[in-house]
């Protein structure tokens, strides 16, 4: 097939015929699964989002098992973003005043793994915002899947041939795996996998649920299954507040409402840091959050598309700021920890005011710290016998001496005092 625009010949891809030189794409015409494994996700692919569905799809038609190892933890990957991007969005939404923002639990799991997650980092993420929107939500099923999901992918530190994380990081960073222990790790793991993606029916579209790009300029789109192009989708059926056009929205409708997933999933032009410049590619695809840094910008990874990666646009870098206020949060826990410290500081001054003589008590209780094989050591007595003004006198002369970590939790001070490198905890 020649170019329209007289480049010449196209080069045919899977579903397209494209031209090298302008990027003129031609659709082949619908996509037929020719499925080497798991024929039972077959029916479930075209009703699905297309998010979803491109990863199972590119595993499905895997033949190379080496490569379907691959394929498999790929598609672990992005549905673990999706159902997290799909929980984080539901927990933003349901806020009560406009000005609220995260729960203060999910704000220290986001600040630990938002920015260069790991798979086991997804896993936290969608475990904390289910965590923070308790009932149903707004995705029916999302929250009993995800508990479901997460069991499957077990610990980084399990057995790997019995849950999947472990699996995945194995073929990650293992460097080689003999051919015997790719066919352990298909034998162990692809059944068990293949019935974790069927589970996924809850967002098909026998279950109501549709994903829609609904960009500032243009269409909508409908974002099923495995179409050269996508559909037009028809604005006006959706809730009044989402019918008009801008700004860019990824829509994920469901019985119960709709989310706008936008900044964290969108669909738009591929973009590529070329020479220092943000530049276009020419091409559309859909595109799902990978990780952020405050100088370099957010990334997503490009589903659909002749790229695997992409740079967000810049209003979606900007929407991403507002909702994810890393650099706030991150200034507010510092300003939290250097209070507390203070707080611990002042407390111990108080304390060391009732303190008088005892000097040789302190230094025997050092002594026999360093001399107790655990390095711990218990201080005990009724109320007001003066066990806090000790551990204080015993804190400061080892703040005095270098080598003292503590902290303030609740209304009782804890201090660990490093005697020789170890830690030794007060019970008062």
């Amino acid at each position: 097939m020649d170019c329209p625009n007289g480049h010449g010949a196209m080069v045919a891809g899977r579903r397209y015929c494209v031209c090298e030189e302008c990027r003129h794409r031609v659709p082949l015409g619908p996509v037929e699964p020719v499925l080497v494994r798991a024929p039972s996700l077959g029916a479930l692919l075209p009703s699905l989002p297309s998010t979803v569905a491109l990863v199972l799809d590119e595993y499905a038609r895997e033949a190379d098992d080496y490569l379907a190892l691959h394929r498999m933890s790929g598609a672990l990957e992005i549905v673990a973003r999706f159902l997290t991007v799909a929980a984080l969005t539901d927990v933003w939404q349901r806020r009560v005043c406009p000005e609220d923002g995260f729960p203060e639990a999910l704000v220290t799991q986001l600040l630990q793994h938002l920015e260069r997650p790991t798979l086991g980092s997804w896993r936290v993420l969608v475990e904390a915002a289910v965590a923070a929107a308790p009932g149903e939500g707004t995705v029916p099923g999302l929250a009993g899947y995800v508990r479901r999901f997460a069991d499957a992918l077990g610990g980084a530190n399990a057995d790997p041939l019995q849950e999947l994380l472990p699996m995945r990081n194995a073929l990650a960073h293992g460097g080689r795996l003999s051919e015997t222990r790719v066919q352990e790790f298909l034998a162990a793991h692809a059944e068990r996998f293949e019935e974790l993606m069927a589970g996924l029916e809850f967002l098909s579209e026998e279950a109501g649920v549709a994903l829609v790009a609904s960009p500032a300029e243009g269409p909508a789109r409908l974002l099923r299954g495995l179409p050269p192009e996508y559909p037009e989708f028809d604005r006006s059926t959706l809730p009044e507040g989402f019918r008009q056009a801008g700004p860019d929205r990824m829509l994920l409708v469901t019985p119960n409402g709709v989310l706008d997933l936008c900044p964290l999933h969108a669909y738009g032009e591929v973009m590529q840091v070329e020479k220092d410049q943000l530049v276009g590619q020419g091409e559309e695809a859909i595109q799902l959050y990978a990780r952020s840094d405050a100088a370099a910008g957010v990334d997503y990874t490009a589903l659909g598309s002749r790229a695997s990666s992409s740079r967000g646009k810049p209003d979606w870098e900007t929407r991403f700021a507002e909702v994810f206020r890393l650099e706030a949060w991150r200034s507010r826990v510092e300003v939290g920890s250097a209070l507390a410290r203070y707080t611990f500081s002042r407390r111990m001054d108080d304390l060391l005011r009732l303190f008088v003589g005892r000097d040789e008590q302190v230094a025997a209780a050092a002594e026999m710290i360093d001399a107790t094989e655990s390095g711990v050591l218990w201080l005990a007595g009724k109320p007001g016998m003066g066990k806090s003004a000790f551990m204080a006198k015993l804190v400061r002369d080892a703040l005095e001496r270098g080598g003292v970590g503590h902290r303030q939790q609740g209304t009782h001070m804890e201090s660990e005092v490093k005697s020789n490198g170890v830690p030794v905890p007060s019970n008062d």
